[in-house]
C-alpha cells in the first residue's frame, strides 16, 4: 500500500495484515508517498508489515519505529544472525524464500528459531511483485516448521487453490492492483468474502 485514500478504503475490509514496501528500488516504495500517520486508519487487529530487502539494521529499525510496524518481512539474503538480531529488538519476523524448485527450501529449517512466519514467493531476478505463480505442489510436499504465507501470482482466479496449499495466509499483491501500491478495493472485497467463508 502506498496511497493514503486507498489505504483508508482498505482499512474498512479489516485485513489481517497490510504490507508497506521499504525497498527503494520498488515501484511500491512507500517513503515519501505515505506518511506514518496515514497508517492510523488501520484497525488495531490489522498487523502492519514492512517489507525490506537486505537493509541495514539501523535503517530498518528506525523505519519500523516511525511507521509502528508489527512485522518485518525480510525479502533479501538476510542471514539467521540478522533475523535473530531484528527479532531481539521486539519485532516479529517474516522470512521470505524465493521458490522455483524444491531445492530452494533447503535452508528453511535453519530459520525456524529466528522467524515467526515464513513467506514463499516466486523466484525471479527481482525481489517479488512479479505476478508469477510458482509450482505450489512443492510446498504441499514439504515439511515446513513454521506457519507460512504464499505469494506470487495469486489472483481472483486461483485464490481458492492458494488457500488449499496449507498456507496460513495468502499475500494479495500485484494482481489486485490498479497501479503499483494502489489496490482494487472492490476486487479485494470480493476475494475477502471468498477467503473468509
Amino acid at each position: 500500500m502506498a496511497d493514503a485514500e486507498n489505504l483508508s478504503q482498505l482499512a474498512r475490509l479489516k485485513p489481517d495484515f497490510v504490507g508497506f514496501i521499504f525497498y527503494p528500488k520498488s515501484s511500491r516504495y512507500v517513503v515519501g508517498r505515505l506518511s506514518a500517520e496515514a497508517l492510523d486508519v488501520l484497525p488495531s487487529t490489522t498487523k502492519r508489515v514492512g517489507v525490506f530487502v537486505s537493509e541495514k539494521p539501523e535503517t530498518l529499525l528506525a523505519l519500523a519505529k516511525e511507521y509502528g510496524l508489527d512485522y518485518v518481512q525480510l525479502h533479501g539474503d538476510e542471514s539467521v544472525e540478522y533475523c535473530q538480531s531484528i527479532r531481539r529488538q521486539g519485532l516479529k519476523v517474516i522470512k521470505v524464500f524465493r521458490v522455483s524448485t524444491a531445492d530452494d527450501l533447503a535452508t528453511v529449517a535453519e530459520y525456524a528459531q529466528c522467524a515467526d512466519l515464513f513467506l514463499f514467493d516466486t523466484k525471479t531476478p527481482l525481489y517479488g511483485g512479479c505476478g508469477q505463480e510458482f509450482d505450489w505442489t512443492i510446498l504441499e510436499q514439504a515439511q515446513v516448521p513454521l506457519p507460512w504465507l504464499i505469494s506470487g501470482g495469486i489472483s481472483a482466479d486461483n485464490i481458492q487453490r492458494a488457500c488449499q496449499t496449507g498456507a496460513f495466509a495468502v499475500d494479495l499483491n500485484s494482481r489486485f492492483e490498479t497501479a503499483p501500491g494502489v489496490k482494487d478495493i472492490p476486487l479485494l472485497e470480493k476475494c475477502f468474502e471468498s477467503i473468509r467463508k
